[in-house]
């Protein structure tokens, strides 16, 4: 029996993004098949007969979307925390450097960053920022493929609603004038044989049929409008349910971009603080994401909320410690003292 490879973050981030890949290759088709010129009774979604399996199969495609994101950011932070610890590791100076700073402190620094800069911490932490790099880029693309998902989808169902509106006031317009038409044949019929001669009952005669016959057409009319405007409606269902899986799509892209930015800044001041620059940064141009320039614990704050947004959105990568729920702090094992020392002045 053959014990299953645990997926690396190399296959997670693949997989990634080829769901975006065909996110976007799905939204370019979806907002083809949706564009203003489309007449709203031809509007189709690309989706199965069955509205209910259709909707959701999208949304379980999304939402598998989503958990490979998750899991490739997940997988990201647990490859920083190793960089770092790593880094914390070798960053101290040894024993034969601080011998040599005994006699030159200058020559201490020197060999320490040397060491520092040929070990393979410093080469882990610049992988892990181009890694990240490479996240950035790719949760860019999701969030503007999920924004133009999201507005051609809304701006359909805003068609459709209006298409709806119009067909109803057709149907109620056609049964006033069908109502009108049948009047004025029931008043015919109460004429014939009561007023003119034969001629006149033979015109009143045919007047009421074409008159009936106009008022079955406007009825049929009107039950062809309203079954219309039936199909508009479960159309527009459809379309509200995809624009609400698109709004996840945003949201789940907004919340991501936010912590990987600022795991981006986070790296790169740890970088920069181990790492001497002046001579280290041959080959390190640093990370792609839009410098913050925050102080610690502005920065500290900021990727405190992205991590709580992120665990809400992910729960099952909460660490174990906070997944009871129990308190930090067991004020039930404390124990207070009943006697107090008391001092005189």
């Amino acid at each position: 029996m053959f014990l299953r490879r645990k997926a690396s973050y190399e296959d997670t981030f693949l997989q990634a993004s080829q769901a975006v890949d065909r996110f976007a290759s799905e939204t370019e088709r979806l907002v083809i098949r949706l564009e203003p010129s489309v007449d709203p009774a031809e509007v189709s979604l690309g989706l199965p007969d069955d509205s209910d399996d259709g909707v959701a199969a999208v949304e379980a495609s999304h939402d598998e979307r989503r958990r490979l994101l998750g899991t490739v950011i997940h997988r990201l932070d647990l490859l920083s925390e190793a960089a770092f610890l790593q880094l914390d590791q070798v960053r101290m100076p040894t024993r034969s450097e601080r011998l040599a700073g005994r006699f030159s402190r200058r020559l201490m620094w020197r060999r320490h960053n040397r060491r520092l800069r040929l070990s393979s911490a410093v080469g882990r932490l610049v992988d892990l920022i181009a890694k990240t790099d490479e996240v950035l880029t790719l949760l860019r693309r999701y969030q503007q493929v999920a924004n133009l998902a999201r507005d051609a989808t809304e701006e359909c169902a805003a068609r459709l609603g209006r298409h709806r509106r119009q067909l109803l006031s057709d149907r109620e317009t056609a049964l006033k004038d069908q109502k009108k038409i049948a009047a004025r044949a029931l008043v015919l019929a109460g004429r014939i044989g009561l007023y003119g001669d034969e001629d006149d009952q033979h015109r009143m005669q045919e007047e009421r049929k074409t008159l009936l016959a106009e008022a079955k057409i406007l009825e049929k009319k009107a039950g062809q409008l309203r079954v219309e405007a039936d199909l508009v409606i479960e159309a527009a269902i459809k379309m509200e349910a995809l624009v609400a899986c698109f709004n996840r799509d945003v949201a789940v892209a907004n919340a991501l971009l936010r912590k990987v930015i600022l795991d981006a800044e986070e790296r790169d001041v740890g970088y920069r603080a181990h790492v001497d620059l002046g001579a280290a940064a041959a080959g390190f141009v640093g990370s792609s994401a839009p410098s913050l320039t925050l102080p610690a614990y502005e920065l500290g704050r900021r990727k405190s909320i992205a991590e709580s947004t992120f665990l809400k959105l992910f729960p099952e990568y909460m660490p174990a410690e906070h997944a009871t729920g129990a308190p930090l702090i067991d004020m039930a094992m404390r124990r207070i003292p009943r006697w107090r020392l008391r001092f005189r002045l």
